[in-house]
């Protein structure tokens, strides 16, 4: 009686053996297949329809650290709003489309971008971030206001009619 039942787990474990490498050898498949090519005109329109997009958003998200640089490098006197955020932010969520509605309705007196701290910690400890969503405004490479938290669509109008030239 005691054989049986070492013999019983021992099959068990054989059977799971033999599937586990029956599925690591499919999983090995699917990543040595490779993937299609896409066809040329495809990838044309795809970048096409991201240049559309990136026209239309009135906020830019930086994607990169160099990307911030070229920005302010280039901003002259002309006022600059930064937006640093998180994707898991909760309130970061509700602001977006306010400082979007704000970009909209000002495009002559402030360029609005934004910036995700996740993805580009450099620049979130360039402004010291502890706190988001926090809201930074530069003019000349210099910044002149910054706010923590979610305020009111007013407070923002009015710190860009204050600062704007």
């Amino acid at each position: 009686m005691r054989i049986l039942c070492y013999k019983r787990p021992n099959i068990f474990l054989l059977i799971l053996l033999i599937l586990g490498f029956a599925h690591c050898n499919e999983a090995s498949k699917e990543k040595n297949e490779a993937p299609e090519p896409k066809q040329p005109q495809q990838q044309e329109q795809k970048e096409e329809t991201k240049q559309i997009e990136k026209s239309k958003d009135p906020v830019h998200k930086i994607k990169s650290d160099t990307e911030f640089k070229n920005i302010l490098d280039n901003s002259g006197s002309k006022l600059i709003v930064i937006d640093l955020y998180a994707d898991w932010c909760g309130p970061c969520k509700r602001l977006a489309p306010v400082l979007e509605k704000i970009a909209e309705e000002n495009p002559d007196k402030a360029d609005f971008y934004k910036v995700n701290i996740d993805e580009l910690r450099n620049v979130a400890a360039l402004f010291k971030v502890s706190n988001i969503p926090y809201v930074v405004f530069l003019t000349n490479r210099t910044v002149v206001k910054g706010i923590v938290g979610l305020h009111p669509r007013e407070r923002y109008v009015s710190i860009i009619n204050h600062f704007a030239k």
